[in-house]
C-alpha cells in the first residue's frame, strides 16, 4: 500500500517525481473519488448497504473536491484535513459494519 503525506509540498511534484506522494496532488484526491465510487457501486448493486451517513459522507467529498475549480487551485491543508476526517469517518463506519455480527 502506498503512503501518502498530507503535508504540503514546497514545489509541485509529478507523476514521474521520486518523491511524489502528496495528498496534495490531483492524483490524491481522484483515488479517493475513485474508491468512493467503487463503494458507492456496490452500494447500488445491493453487496454492501452503506449507511445515510456514509452516502452523506460521499456526496460532500463529490461536492468539495470532484469539480473543475478544485482541481484548478492549489490544495490546501484545510482541503486534506476535510478529505481526511470524511475518510476516517467512512472507515470507522465500514468497520462497525463488517465486525457486526451475521
Amino acid at each position: 500500500m502506498t503512503e501518502w503525506k498530507d503535508g504540503i509540498p514546497k514545489e509541485i511534484k509529478n507523476s514521474t517525481d521520486k518523491d511524489k506522494n502528496y495528498k496534495a496532488r490531483d492524483a490524491w484526491f481522484q483515488l479517493v473519488s475513485f474508491q468512493l465510487y467503487k463503494l458507492t457501486e456496490a452500494n447500488k448493486k445491493r453487496l454492501i448497504d452503506l449507511s445515510p451517513k456514509i452516502i452523506s459522507n460521499i456526496k460532500i467529498f463529490e461536492e468539495k473536491f470532484e469539480n473543475q475549480e478544485f482541481s484548478l487551485r492549489d490544495t490546501t491543508e484545510e482541503d486534506i484535513n476535510l478529505a481526511n476526517k470524511i475518510i476516517d469517518e467512512i472507515l470507522a463506519e465500514l468497520e462497525q459494519i463488517s465486525n457486526k455480527p451475521k
